[in-house]
C-alpha cells in the first residue's frame, strides 16, 4: 500500500525537528563565548583595580583610570577572544597531565551565527516556495513560479 507524499507536510516535519537544535546549539554558542570573555574582563579590571589602589603615582592613575573605561567598553563588544596559551589538560589514553593544543578562535561570533541563521532562513523560504507555487516537482514548481513572475512583471 503506498501513501501519497505531502512535501509540505514534510518540509514542515523537517523544520519543526531542526529548527530547536539550530536555535539552542547558536545561543550556547554565544552564551560561553560572551561569559568567557566576560570573565577575562573581569578579571584584568580587577588587577588593574588592585594596583590602582596601591599606587599614588598621578600619570599611573591615569593609565588605570583610562583603561578601566576600555574595559568597560570591551564588555558591552564581547567578542570571542583567543587564548594565547594552552590549558592544562589530562591525555585520555596516557592520563597524564599535558597542555590543550593552542587553536585561534573566530574574532566574533557574528559569522557562526550567520551559518545558523541562513540555514533557518533557507528552511523557512523552502517551506515558503512549496506552499505558494506547490508542484510535485521542482519543475513544476519552477514553471508556476515563472508564471507568476511574468504575471508580476505584466502588472
Amino acid at each position: 500500500m503506498t501513501f501519497p507524499l505531502d512535501t509540505a507536510a514534510v518540509t514542515h516535519g523537517i523544520q519543526l525537528a531542526i529548527a530547536p537544535v539550530f536555535l539552542l546549539t547558536a545561543v550556547s554558542g554565544m552564551i560561553g563565548a560572551v561569559a568567557g570573555r566576560l570573565a577575562r574582563i573581569i578579571d584584568r579590571a580587577r588587577k588593574v583595580e588592585d594596583r590602582a589602589l596601591e599606587s599614588t603615582d598621578q600619570a599611573f592613575l591615569k593609565r588605570a583610570y583610562a583603561e578601566l573605561a576600555e574595559l568597560r567598553v570591551r564588555g558591552f563588544l564581547k567578542p570571542i577572544s583567543t587564548l594565547r596559551r594552552s590549558l592544562r589538560s589530562v591525555d585520555i589514553d596516557t592520563k597524564e597531565e599535558e597542555a590543550a593544543a593552542f587553536e585561534r578562535s573566530d574574532v566574533t561570533a557574528v559569522p557562526a551565527a550567520g551559518v545558523i541563521g541562513e540555514a533557518m532562513i533557507a528552511l523557512v523560504l523552502g517551506a515558503s516556495m512549496v506552499e505558494k507555487f506547490g508542484g510535485d516537482s521542482l519543475g513544476e514548481m519552477r514553471r508556476n513560479f515563472d508564471g507568476y513572475w511574468r504575471q508580476l512583471h505584466e502588472y
